[in-house]
This record gives structure tokens, C-alpha cells and sequence, in this order.
């Protein structure tokens, strides 16, 4: 089989390391694959210097069977000549009916998400495309780091915008740990100094703490590298993924390779590969989508559209119950999590 992978592959951006993955993904199914640049973010771009994925960057094919677009719905285009029209995307909404995403959605013979969030609304109507569910692959690593006992850290990642949830992250943290000595909360962030400045600020008003209290939390503020991201994730014992916008799952599943305990809600992406079982989940509720209308430079959500959100007080109750987890509710948990789940051999099966 002939392929074309168009994808974001150079950008150093979340979607451009999942591009990365997915290229990797297609080489191991043994496939005549070639693949080209799709730019969105392009200050944002950088040298590539993978191997493998300049190998078929370089190929070329006088036909293909299928091509797959691995971008923002809003970029995908149809085209009769290049066989199989294949969509990768992700859905941040759960009534996506009210959007104009759907009139992209059913641009494409096929459509992967990398969740079953948002799918029951996308296959009742996105009436001309065939919609499936494929994880990101990742490789398997060594879990067998024994972290530091005597500490004991939250981590959770993002920026202030509003979809992040770290506000409520924050609040849930003091409100629960201020008065005690162990808890600590890493926030791993890539945001103005002022504006996160300003939103701890705005918590510790809120609970009318003293600024001292900021000791509690360390906030690493870079921009985003996926190893000084897997050095937090190994020192981390509890991740938080409450973000509104989910819709990959993939800060989750990099936690759970690590056999971290995870706190996420009950109506999430994450919930396609965690459950009581093996993470610890939060109420949660509809409400009304914030901060997306001009998502992508283009308006694909409406202002009926919703995602959820996390009730504070559970968060809260989720939080104190992961610091108190025994040895042995710890290990019961990472018995339950099944990294095969998203391995490259577990994606090469779903690709057909």
C-alpha cells in the first residue's frame, strides 16, 4: 500500500511530537509511506533531525491509496486522487452537531480519534464518514524508578488559559494542603511570568492565604521539552488532567507509562483508558464552552456548544484521597494499567 501523511510534523508544538508518533507508528506497519509539512503554528518550528522520518520525507510515489491529514479539522481538504481520504483529529466538545466541524469532519472517507470522547455525537452526525477510535502510540520505557518517599508531589500542565482548569487546580491544592508541611504542586507551564503571577495571586486571595504558602508550589515555566517533561513526570507521584479541552488524553497516558496514580473527571478523554480501577476520577458537569470561539482562526465552536467540567469539592476529595493511598492501594492501581493500551504494535493492529 502507497501512503501520504501530511502532518505537523515540524512544529515543536503537542500536535507536532503527536505527528511525530503517528509517522513513527505508520513506518512500523510496513508501509511504501511518504510524508509531507503541514504548518500552522510556523514560529514554532525547528530543525528536524529524526532519521527515519527524513528517510520518507524524501519518498515519493506516482500514486497513493490513501493519504492521511493528521491536523485541525478546519485544514482538511478532499482529495479524489489521492485515494482514501483518512482524518486524524480530536473533539473538544460534547455536542458538536451545533459547530461547523462537522461540515469537515464529513469531508473524509475515515476519521481516527485518538479517544471516544465526543465520538457518540460525531457518529450520529457525521452521517458520510466512517469514525474510529485509534491511541497515539507510545514507546514502552522503564517504570521502574523508585521516586522519593519522603516528599510527596502533585503535577499538572498547561498555561492560564481557561480550558487548563489550573485555576481550580490551585484553589482544590491550597484549600486542601495549605496548613500541612509535604504536599507539593508542580505546575509545569509555558505562560507570560505576569499572568501566572496573577493567577496565584487571585487564588491566594480567594482563600485569603499568605504568600508564603507559594513555597507549596513550584511552577516550572518553560518552553514545553518532552524531556524536561519526563523528569517531572518520574519525580511525580499524583497527575491532575482536568484541562476542559481534552480531547488526546496524552498527558494521561504519558503519566500512566510512568505508573503515576492519575486524578482526572468521569466524562473525559482520559476515561477511555482509566477508570476507577487504576486512577482516581472526579465529579463532573456540562457546561457552557469559554475562550474557544476563535479557536484555529476560525469560529468551529458556537456558543451552544459544552464540555465538562470538574466539581471543585470532588477534586478536593480526589486529591486527599491520592496523598493517603496505602502501598498497597498504590500497587492495586498499576496492576489495572495496561500500557499495551498504546503501544506501536497495539496501533498497528488498528491501522488496516
Amino acid at each position: 500500500m502507497n501512503a501520504l501523511y501530511l502532518g505537523h510534523y515540524r512544529e515543536d508544538t503537542d500536535l507536532g511530537s503527536s505527528s511525530r508518533r503517528f509517522i513513527h507508528g505508520l513506518i512500523k506497519k510496513d508501509i511504501n509511506l511518504a510524508v509531507r509539512p503541514l504548518y500552522h503554528f510556523r514560529n514554532n518550528t525547528f530543525r528536524l533531525t529524526d532519521q527515519d522520518i527524513l528517510k520518507v520525507e524524501n519518498a515519493e510515489y506516482n500514486n497513493y491509496d490513501c493519504v492521511f491529514q493528521h491536523t485541525i479539522p478546519v485544514n482538511f481538504c478532499y482529495n479524489k486522487s489521492l485515494g482514501k481520504n483518512i482524518g486524524i483529529l480530536d473533539i473538544q466538545t460534547i455536542n458538536t452537531q451545533y459547530g461547523s466541524i462537522i461540515d469537515y469532519i464529513n469531508l473524509m472517507d475515515k476519521v481516527y480519534l485518538r479517544s471516544s470522547y465526543g465520538i457518540k455525537h460525531l457518529k450520529k452526525y457525521a452521517k458520510n464518514t466512517s469514525i474510529d477510535i485509534i491511541p497515539e502510540p507510545f514507546d514502552s520505557i522503564d517504570n521502574t524508578y523508585v521516586k522519593n518517599d519522603d516528599e510527596y508531589r502533585f503535577y499538572a500542565k498547561g498555561n492560564t488559559d481557561n480550558h487548563y482548569n489550573l485555576f481550580k487546580v490551585i484553589v482544590a491544592f491550597l484549600s486542601e494542603f495549605s496548613n500541612e508541611t509535604i504536599p507539593q504542586l508542580i505546575l509545569y507551564m509555558n505562560d507570560d511570568e505576569s499572568k501566572i503571577t496573577n493567577m496565584l495571586n487571585k487564588a491566594y486571595k480567594k482563600l485569603n492565604i499568605k504568600a508564603h504558602t507559594s513555597e507549596k508550589i513550584v511552577v516550572v515555566n518553560n518552553k514545553f521539552d518532552e524531556q524536561e517533561e519526563e523528569n517531572i513526570i518520574r519525580n511525580a507521584h499524583c497527575a491532575i488532567n482536568i484541562d476542559k479541552a481534552d480531547s488526546s488524553a496524552i498527558f494521561t497516558i504519558k503519566n500512566l507509562l510512568y505508573k503515576n496514580i492519575i486524578i482526572t473527571q468521569k466524562e473525559s478523554a482520559s476515561c477511555y483508558y482509566v477508570n476507577d480501577n487504576n486512577a482516581i476520577l472526579a465529579e463532573s458537569y456540562p457546561t457552557n464552552v469559554e475562550d474557544m470561539a476563535n479557536a484555529y482562526d476560525n469560529s468551529i465552536y458556537s456558543i451552544y456548544e459544552k464540555w465538562y467540567d470538574t466539581d471543585i469539592n470532588s477534586l478536593k476529595s480526589c486529591m486527599r484521597n491520592a496523598y493517603c493511598l496505602s502501598e498497597n492501594e498504590i500497587k492495586s492501581k498499576q496492576c489495572h494499567i495496561d500500557t499495551n493500551l498504546f503501544s506501536y504494535n497495539k496501533f498497528c493492529e488498528t491501522i488496516p
